[in-house]
């Protein structure tokens, strides 16, 4: 015995007990609860949760491939299917004896039949099962993302039980809702009564479609085109999301109607659709509205705000529309919606190229940060490729062109190259997080600025000798060209808009006064083609006389105080160099001749833009301030080149102006009759407000439009 406790590996095992074969379902077993070994049994039935009640078949214990073994055995009965007790082969119940080194070859070769034969019974099964069989397991979670709230159920027949019984639920849970659901009464009129005619639908849509639809991508234009006709065809059978896009579009549209005489009328008109489709889209119906459709729709609607001179609204701004586009995961790669189709992944991919573009843009006017971050974004670019090669019966998207080849999509595609330069940009100038712009900064994201604005130029000429179908889009034309040219442009102007106010005083930062200069210049130029009152306005004169922020271009205060800033440093220089105590009027030598002779074509410039904001102000438009504020500058540079006081000049002046501008409205005012009028809140009283020249015209507010 002390022999055998020195070896203890000398001593005899303990018999080995003989393995029982289970009696028990495989989920009773691993509960512990008693089975009543039916099938199902009769505890799974009972369970509070759903379980799969399943027998596993008698593995002999002592094999040494036990483990591999019970991969094949374990789910080898389903429910619904014969008991294990008659399904289980009864040559898989015989124990095997202990394998020996003689015996191990050929104890293989029977579990490799054995499981061969439970192979041949699986696929038995798998063909009388109905649906798919389950070598395509049908995929119900797909990927744990948190923008996929829907189960995809792709691959479910659509004619089995299942499938009809998850319709029939779905249709019966909408019908609940929109019970439960509050209704009011639209507040806007019957949208459909308030369309002019289809020969001038028809000229709005082709405006629309010629200027922004290539710039901010919204619709499928093929897609659109049918919807129209088929609105004319039968009015009645028009859906709501394609009306309130329509009128969006016929909104846009009336900024480039040419006729004058109609265009009062469908100028409230627009106003109308705008307020009706605002109202529809964050009104009861908003659950409804989180879709492609509302998506376009918002983004219609803050291209029309902005166009129809509408202020912002905190109901509905870029950045309401950028949660709207997050929410619906257009921010995320498509790989993470396998079941979207090939035309819905690529409409997304346009739509959210948009939405940045709109987000972008406000941010710039109103001096606000950034609503996102690119760090947060894994969106694919769209592709390049006209609306017309692809639509939502295509499985598999063509190749898509070339950079070099205009399509319906290029100007958004080539612009999307330079939205980490002007995102770069806006975070610095709007100075979100305290970080500060150096002059470094400013000048290498200027000049990726101006390759953009070069890239832009060079598709243009390259479209001039692409051919394109009669019954297309013109494509690219003189308005995209400018419209994107003064855009970029005005990113330039705010990196070095700082420097060029210290350049005044420190001659290092000469170069940002330049490039700012040259900014303005080219951007005024477009103003050239602005010659109210004529009817012959192009596209982009349009868009100046209507729109508002960015929108007006050549007429925005950013270009008139640049360049009257430029015209005051000038002088400034040139007065510095005059003797002390000298008084008007001043000898002028041939240096002061060249300076006078260089800012004779700004001045000229700051005149023709101060003349037609004048035209614009008697068309009835009551935007007074940039009229009054470019007559203030003019003033003060007239009263510096002559050597008068400032301070007086400019009261009398702008007091002057005023009166003009006052005089305008009263016409164009008592040109209107009540019944082409907008409704609007009075005063009290139906007499015109007094007019007080003086109490309009304070010192105070004089000294504001000083440059010293």
């Amino acid at each position: 015995m002390a022999q055998d406790q020195d070896h203890p590996s000398l001593s005899t095992p303990p018999p080995r007990k003989r393995r029982r074969e289970p009696m028990s379902c495989d989920p009773c077993r691993r509960r512990k609860v008693r089975c009543d070994r039916e099938f199902p049994c009769g505890p799974c039935e009972r369970a509070r949760t759903s379980l799969q009640c399943f027998y596993r078949p008698t593995v002999a214990a002592s094999s040494p491939s036990s483990g591999e073994f019970s991969q094949f055995t374990a789910p080898c009965v389903l429910e619904g299917h014969t008991p294990p007790s008659q399904a289980v082969d009864r040559q898989t119940q015989s124990r095997a004896p202990a394998p020996t080194s003689q015996s191990q070859p050929q104890d293989q070769d029977r579990y490799q039949n054995k499981i061969q034969d439970l192979e041949r019974r699986l696929r038995r099964l798998e063909e009388h099962l109905p649906g798919p069989p389950l070598s395509r397991a049908t995929t119900v979670l797909g990927k744990f993302d948190a923008k996929e709230v829907e189960p995809s159920l792709q691959d479910v027949d659509a004619r089995s039980e299942f499938a009809s019984i998850f319709k029939d639920c779905r249709h019966l849970r909408q019908a609940i809702k929109a019970q439960e659901s509050v209704r009011l009464n639209h507040p806007g009129p019957d949208l459909l009564s308030t369309l002019p005619t289809q020969a001038v639908c028809d000229v709005l849509v082709d405006a629309y479609l010629r200027t922004f639809e290539l710039i901010y991508r919204v619709i499928h234009i093929p897609s659109f085109w049918e919807e129209y006709r088929q609105l004319w065809a039968q009015p009645q059978s028009t859906s709501t999301h394609f009306l309130m896009k329509l009128v969006l579009i016929l909104a846009l549209g009336t900024t480039f109607y040419p006729d004058r005489s109609n265009k009062a009328h469908l100028r409230r008109l627009a106003h109308t659709w705008i307020y009706a489709t605002q109202w529809w889209l964050v009104g009861p119906s908003e659950k409804s509205t989180v879709n492609l459709d509302g998506l376009q729709v918002g983004c219609l609607l803050l291209l029309a705000r902005q166009t129809n001179s509408l202020p912002g609204t905190s109901w509905l701004s870029a950045g309401s529309v950028l949660r709207m586009a997050m929410a619906m995961g257009l921010h995320r790669t498509p790989d993470l919606f396998p079941a979207l189709s090939v035309y819905q992944s690529e409409m997304r991919d346009r739509l959210w190229a948009t939405v940045l573009e709109l987000t972008l843009l406000s941010s710039l006017d109103a001096a606000m940060p950034l609503p996102f971050s690119l760090q947060d974004i894994d969106r694919t670019s769209p592709s390049n490729l006209d609306d017309e090669q692809f639509d939502p019966e295509t499985e598999t998207l063509p190749t898509p062109q070339s950079s070099q080849h205009l399509t319906d999509s290029s100007i958004q595609v080539l612009l999307l190259k330079s939205l980490p330069v002007r995102v770069e940009a806006v975070r610095l100038v709007n100075n979100q997080h305290r970080q500060e712009l150096s002059y470094e900064t400013a000048l290498r994201l200027g000049n990726e600025l101006r390759s953009a604005c070069r890239d832009i130029a060079t598709l243009f000429y390259t479209s001039r000798n692409q051919s394109r179908n009669a019954d297309r889009t013109p494509g690219m034309t003189n308005f995209h060209l400018r419209f994107l040219d003064t855009y970029l442009r005005r990113y330039i102007l705010f990196l070095h808009r700082p420097f060029m106010i210290q350049a005044r005083k420190d001659p290092r930062f000469y170069l940002s006064r330049k490039v700012c200069l040259e900014s303005c210049i080219v951007v005024a130029s477009y103003a050239d083609h602005l010659n109210l009152p004529s009817d012959t306005l192009d596209d982009l004169s349009h868009l100046t006389i209507a729109g508002r922020g960015s929108f007006k271009g050549a007429l925005s205060f950013d270009v008139i105080t640049s360049l009257g800033l430029e015209i005051v440093t000038q002088l400034e220089e040139e007065a510095s160099t005059r003797p002390l105590g000298s008084s008007p009027p001043f000898v002028a030598d041939s240096l002061d001749e060249m300076a006078k002779a260089h800012r004779a074509p700004l001045i000229r410039s700051l005149e023709h833009i101060q003349k037609q904001q004048l035209q614009i102000i008697a068309l009835g438009n009551p935007s007074l301030k940039r009229y009054n504020f470019l007559a203030a500058i003019l003033s003060q540079i007239r009263a510096m080149e002559s050597g008068q006081p400032i301070q007086p000049a400019i009261y009398e002046t702008v007091k002057e102006s005023l009166k003009k501008c006052y005089f305008l409205l009263q016409a164009s005012h008592a040109a209107s009759s009540p019944q082409q009028s907008v409704e609007s809140l009075t005063m009290g009283t139906d007499s015109p407000p007094g007019f007080d020249v003086d109490a309009l015209v304070s010192i105070s507010f004089l000294q504001g439009l000083f440059f010293s």
